[in-house]
């Protein structure tokens, strides 16, 4: 893997690679972090540090136009066996990643960073086409019962893509993509929730996308158990605490503005 994406993933998802454990109560899907990609036609490799990482699959911008859609994949479909299959005692948990960073690991970085200057529209086309198939993954899982969404875009870093770039090729196609599961999921509020990664959120808010409130204030607990606790209050979106840490004392609803 790239040196630059390594320390990303390091910095930005480092449950997600090391696997963390999750609560006792708590059943995750997937197991592993490529599953967009790999649905897209990607093939994995393992680091010598152990880590799985997909190899880089498109290498012409023309190939953007014409990707294909990831919920028929076989990496999606055994994502959709196992809840299937889960434990009718824990509550379902969805780990997904955003549009910007399936397509980011999809293409060698110097090459990717070129194509945001100079291909503009194959990379927007891409985007708009990965965002479409993770919606309809998002929505199936959530019809066979999945109730925590956990959305993190781990290769949208501001500090690497400069603010314009980051504006137009990570924080809007997230933000349509969340809206667009909140507008067609109408369930979402009443049952579930979606859970923002803390380094997506917080730029979010920070670039005046979405505000923040703190709606629950409690004891020290795990922070999954939180979001339990906001799908019986009805809370939609949540975000800026990290979904692995252990001793959470507060949610904190995002709403978009």
């Amino acid at each position: 893997m790239n040196r630059i994406h390594q320390k990303e993933l390091n910095a930005y998802c480092a449950g997600h690679l090391a696997n963390q454990g999750d609560d006792p109560g708590i059943a995750a899907y997937p197991e592993g972090f490529f599953t967009e990609a790999l649905a897209l036609g990607a093939a994995c490799s393992q680091t010598p540090q152990g880590f799985i990482t997909p190899q880089y699959r498109y290498t012409h911008p023309s190939e953007l136009y014409d990707l294909p859609q990831i919920t028929e994949a076989a990496p999606v479909r055994d994502v959709f066996e196992a809840i299937q299959k889960k434990d009718p005692g824990k509550t379902a948990l969805l780990k997904v990643n955003g549009p910007y960073s399936v397509l980011a690991s999809l293409v060698e970085p110097k090459l990717f960073y070129r194509w945001l200057g100079k291909e503009q529209a194959a990379v927007r086309q891409g985007l708009e086409t990965i965002s479409a198939g993770i919606k309809a993954y998002i929505q199936e899982a959530f019809a066979l019962g999945v109730k925590i969404l956990s959305l993190a875009d781990p290769y949208a870093n501001v500090g690497l893509l400069g603010e314009s770039h980051y504006r137009v090729f990570a924080a809007a196609p997230l933000i349509r993509l969340v809206q667009g599961v909140l507008q067609e999921s109408p369930q979402t509020g009443a049952g579930r929730i979606i859970h923002l990664c803390p380094h997506n959120s917080l730029p979010l808010e920070q670039f005046g996308f979405l505000k923040s409130e703190t709606v629950l204030r409690v004891y020290p607990t795990s922070y999954t158990l939180l979001l339990i606790n906001g799908t019986a209050k009805g809370i939609p979106l949540a975000g800026h605490r990290c979904i692995y840490s252990k001793a959470a004392t507060e949610l904190i609803a995002l709403v978009f503005v």
